[in-house]
C-alpha cells in the first residue's frame, strides 16, 4: 500500500525534496521550508490514504480536500499548504518554486517507487494526484482571485511538471467530471507500470 510505503521511506523522500530545493536559484530556502512544508503534505498524504483505507473513506476529505478543491481552511491539508504558500511568498520565493516544491515530492515518490519496483495502484495515484492539485492550489491561491481559477492553475501546472509516461493514461478533464472547469485539458485517469525511461 502507497502509504505504507511513504511512511518507511518518508526520510529518503524528504531528503530527495532538500535536495532539489537546495539547488533552486535565489532566494535561498530557509530552514522552514526544507522542514515544514514538505514533511508536513507528506504526513498529510499518508493520513489521506490510511483513512481511506479504513470503512469511511470519504473522511480522507477532512484532511485532503475534495477534488476540485474548495476553501482552504476545509481541510487540514489545505490550510497548512496556504500557510506555506504564503510564507514562501512572503520571503520572495516564486509561484514557480512554490509550485515545485509539491513537484518534487511527486517526482520523488515516482523516482523511488520505479527504483525500489513498488507498485502504485490507481486510485492511490489518483489520491496522490488531487492531494498534489490541492495543495498546490491551495498553496498558489493566496495570488488567485479564486480558489477556483486556483486550482484550474495548480491542474495546469501540475500537468507540465508531472512525468509523461506511455502507462498514464489522461482524458480531457470534461469527460472525467461533467462541471470541470479545465475543459479539455488533460486529467489522469489510470497509471500502469512505469518505463525505465521515465524522467
Amino acid at each position: 500500500m502507497l502509504h505504507e510505503f511513504l511512511a518507511s521511506n518518508r526520510a529518503d523522500l524528504i531528503e530527495r525534496c532538500r535536495v532539489k530545493v537546495a539547488l533552486r536559484s535565489a532566494p535561498r530556502v530557509t530552514h522552514a521550508e526544507l522542514t515544514y512544508g514538505i514533511p508536513l503534505f507528506l504526513d498529510q498524504l499518508i493520513k489521506t490514504l490510511q483513512v481511506e483505507q479504513t470503512s469511511d473513506p470519504m473522511q480522507s476529505r477532512k484532511v485532503s480536500g475534495p477534488a476540485g478543491g474548495g476553501s482552504p481552511s476545509s481541510s487540514e491539508m489545505g490550510a497548512a499548504a496556504a500557510l506555506h504558500g504564503r510564507e514562501l511568498l512572503q520571503q520572495g520565493f516564486t509561484v514557480d518554486q512554490v509550485v515545485h516544491d509539491y513537484g518534487d515530492l511527486c517526482q520523488a515518490i515516482t523516482d523511488l517507487a520505479f527504483e525500489r519496483k513498488a507498485p502504485i495502484e490507481i486510485d492511490e495515484f489518483r489520491t496522490l494526484n488531487r492531494c498534489l492539485d490541492n495543495g498546490i492550489a491551495d498553496a498558489v491561491t493566496v495570488l488567485a482571485p479564486t480558489a477556483a481559477k486556483a486550482d484550474a492553475a495548480a491542474t495546469m501546472i501540475a500537468n507540465e511538471v508531472s512525468t509523461d509516461d506511455p502507462a498514464i493514461e489522461r482524458l480531457p478533464a470534461c469527460a472525467v467530471r461533467d462541471a470541470s472547469d479545465l475543459g479539455n485539458l488533460p486529467d489522469t485517469v489510470a497509471v500502469g507500470l512505469l518505463s525505465s525511461q521515465t524522467g
